[in-house]
């Protein structure tokens, strides 16, 4: 397989202008673009407010751009397709949710039949160190194993691209460290592709 094949993401010339052709036209995104192979992490860093999180949520098809385009697996984002797990800054569980029924939710909503589900979750939770939290409510949880129950949601589903926007800026130094290495050993084990966005160059 070469270098191009490989290619799971290619961002292409990719700019966003908000309210264009007003006076009040912002530049979020001005051109860019980079290629994601398969099993590979890129990192993009900045300030906040450069635009991270608004070429995230273009790369999720949850806003157009207003030039250029992205690319998954060779085919144009114009929409949420599925093929995009994205990881928020904040966890977003469901209270009232479980941390086996909050797993399963991106795969409920795919109409993944409940047995399949659970399988895939609980092989997720005993691999990733919750093993025995299964019925517990998010409010039972620290911060480290909530972010932990949110990184299983996104892969349960098994996306061809994976997002983390800051996932860990809300967690106290020490817990984003381990977290941190934990996430990186998941990467690895399972051969994901990662686009993470951080203002933290350390």
């Amino acid at each position: 397989m070469s270098k191009h094949d490989d290619v799971v993401l290619r961002a292409e010339s990719v700019g966003m202008v908000f309210n264009q052709d007003t006076p009040e036209a912002v530049t979020a995104i001005a051109d860019i673009s980079f290629d994601l192979h398969r099993g590979e992490v890129v990192a993009i860093v900045g300030p906040s407010g450069c635009g991270k999180t608004t070429l995230f949520n273009v790369i999720a098809g949850l806003l157009e751009p207003t030039r250029g385009r992205i690319n998954v697996n060779g085919e144009p984002v114009h929409s949420a397709t599925g093929h995009v797990g994205y990881m928020l800054q904040k966890d977003l569980l469901l209270p009232w949710r479980t941390v086996m029924d909050n797993v399963i939710v991106g795969l409920q909503v795919r109409n993944t039949p409940r047995k399949e589900a659970e399988a895939k979750a609980k092989v997720l939770i005993e691999a990733y160190g919750l093993k025995g939290f299964e019925d517990a409510y998010p409010s039972a949880l620290s911060g480290g194993m909530r972010q932990r129950v949110a990184f299983m949601r996104t892969l349960a589903f098994e996306p061809d691209v994976i997002l983390l926007d800051e996932p860990f800026s809300a967690l106290d130094s020490q817990t984003r460290l381990i977290l941190q290495s934990d996430v990186l050993r998941i990467i690895r084990e399972r051969s994901c592709s990662v686009v993470l966005v951080t203002h933290d160059v350390g």
